[in-house]
């Protein structure tokens, strides 16, 4: 039976680091660092934890307590070496990542993936995976801790999520950074560490109201006369593609006439690198010979600013109420709808509306290129006047 034992590696420091030595009986076999630090007036020696006062009290035993179970699963596979030295090799190889090799840190290896995979993302993604190491340096501030491979667990990656609804992040920019922990962590399993506990934390993802339009407010852009104004005709039409075809605005961006084919537009999804088949309905077909097969090009920012005044002038002017969540917090603004809307608007539009005519799922995802259906249930697509003629209908 395999057993380890928790000591700090200096008591007469002011700070010092854990260390994790492993048993058989009383052989010394591996001898680790924690990747946690502590006062040593904090560190209970004969229950080998963190006192209760100490600000890493949850997080710390919580790594502390995950090398334990680890040691302990590790015990059954332990019986089948019968030679000392290779079962000190089968353990260093479990249980010591690089990092504890003193090669590459948390940070480094999370450069190198950054690095490595910030071609093959979209640009919006991409925000999401550059600010997480402000992140990670702020939470080890005030926790006062250095995060390492072995640090995160179900729990930590728990406080974590906390610790970002603190700042006062919503809870979708929380969900969306948890992801990218996960993503960042299995990525690095196996090349610079052996830690699993991680992967049962299940990402939530928070509730909000889908602000779209109802198809009569789709109705009212389509015949919004904006000759008077090149710059927003020209936004109209490229709002309007993005509600007929469901696709991001990313990828109306990319577009070019060699991907029609027949009477379907072929674009890779910038965002999924998926292929989608795009079927292309009359007005898309209109608005795209409008501009010679060339659509306007216009970034999202500029795009966005202009939209709201589009969809003033067409009327979309219904007070509306935007619901947010960060945690516990509730936000809730009231405005006239047109200043809620950008250029996602269109693809939510473009879902919520098919839903509404009872289209499966199953055809959306295929038009969508989502990647879990589950996705899409978020969508609203029952209108208050739909609801009251299927009452009618009871």
């Amino acid at each position: 039976m395999l057993k380890a034992k928790f000591y700090l590696k200096n008591n007469k420091n002011a700070e010092s680091l854990i260390i994790c030595t492993v048993f058989q009986r009383s052989f010394k076999l591996v001898t680790l660092s924690s990747g946690l630090k502590t006062n040593p007036a904090l560190w209970n020696k004969k229950t080998q934890e963190l006192k209760p006062s100490s600000a890493i009290y949850r997080e710390g035993n919580e790594v502390l307590n995950s090398l334990r179970r680890k040691v302990l699963n590790l015990s059954l596979h332990s019986e089948q070496y019968t030679d000392p030295t290779e079962l000190k090799q089968f353990l260093r190889g479990e249980l010591v990542s690089k990092v504890n090799d003193n090669t590459l840190d948390f940070h480094e290896v999370y450069n190198l993936y950054y690095s490595e995979k910030v071609r093959l993302r979209a640009v919006g993604t991409n925000k999401v995976y550059k600010s997480l190491p402000e992140k990670f340096t702020a939470y080890e501030k005030s926790k006062g801790i250095k995060l390492t491979f072995n640090y995160w667990s179900k729990s930590t990656m728990k406080m974590f999520a906390n610790f970002l609804i603190e700042r006062g992040y919503l809870d979708d920019t929380v969900s969306n950074n948890m992801k990218a922990v996960k993503a960042f962590l299995n990525w690095s399993n196996g090349d610079y560490h052996t830690n699993t506990g991680y992967k049962a934390y299940k990402v939530k993802w928070g509730t909000h109201n889908v602000i779209s339009l109802t198809q009569e407010e789709l109705n009212s852009v389509y015949n919004c006369n904006l000759s008077n104004s090149p710059t927003l005709d020209r936004v109209k039409d490229l709002f309007l593609l993005g509600c007929y075809t469901a696709q991001r605005f990313s990828d109306l961006l990319q577009f070019n006439s060699s991907q029609i084919q027949g009477n379907f537009w072929h674009v890779h999804s910038e965002k999924t690198r998926k292929l989608i088949r795009v079927p292309l309905s009359q007005k898309v077909i209109e608005i795209l010979e409008k501009y010679d097969y060339s659509p306007p090009k216009i970034s999202n920012q500029k795009f966005n600013q202009y939209l709201k005044e589009v969809g003033k002038q067409a009327g979309i002017d219904s007070l509306t109420e935007k619901v947010s969540y960060s945690g516990k917090n509730r936000t809730a603004t009231t405005a006239p709808k047109y200043s809620f809307l950008t250029s996602h608007t269109a693809r939510r539009t473009a879902i919520t509306l098919l839903i509404e005519r009872g289209v499966p799922l199953p055809v959306i995802q295929k038009l969508t290129g989502h990647s879990n259906i589950k996705t899409l249930l978020k969508y609203d697509g029952t209108t208050i006047n739909n609801l009251c003629a299927y009452i009618e209908e009871l």
